[in-house]
């Protein structure tokens, strides 16, 4: 089998499972890793894990507000996290590692880090990528929400 029939048997594997127990983080990293064929996931997914640690943290101090309003300001005002909104159609912006690293992209690849913020490490039932989505201010190219 070639690395290429490899790699899709491993998608496939991943993405055919029942809904219940989809790694949408797992997913977009394999997705990722036909871009970048070295990318080290276990790292991406330690990055992830060490920004549910951050979340659980702040969940822990804080409980004079919803916990997606916590998480959300974590995320996206101490950590960084934006929208692109220089460069929307950036291909970088559909990769979840290059996501991680530069702490912007578009909804989509921004909705993967907050479900995995909310659910991995903070004892909350899992969240949706809309969730993010919703949560969240962004505007389109065109100025509109």
């Amino acid at each position: 089998m070639t690395s290429t029939s490899a790699d899709l048997a491993l998608f496939a594997h991943v993405v055919l499972k029942p809904e219940a127990d989809l790694d949408l983080v797992q997913g977009a990293l394999l997705v990722a890793e036909a871009e970048y064929p070295n990318l080290d996931i276990p790292h991406y997914v330690s990055k992830l894990d060490e920004l549910a640690r951050g979340a659980r943290e702040r969940l822990r101090r804080t409980k004079d507000a919803a916990p997606i309003d916590i998480v959300v300001r974590y995320l996206y005002e101490e950590v960084g996290f934006c929208g692109n909104e220089g460069d929307y159609y950036d291909p970088r912006n559909s990769f979840l590692n290059e996501v991680l690293d530069r702490r912007t992209g578009i909804p989509i690849t921004l909705a993967l880090v907050l479900p995995r913020s909310v659910a991995a490490q903070a004892s909350r039932p899992r969240a949706s990528p809309s969730l993010a989505i919703s949560s969240c201010a962004w505007s389109t190219p065109t100025g509109t929400p």
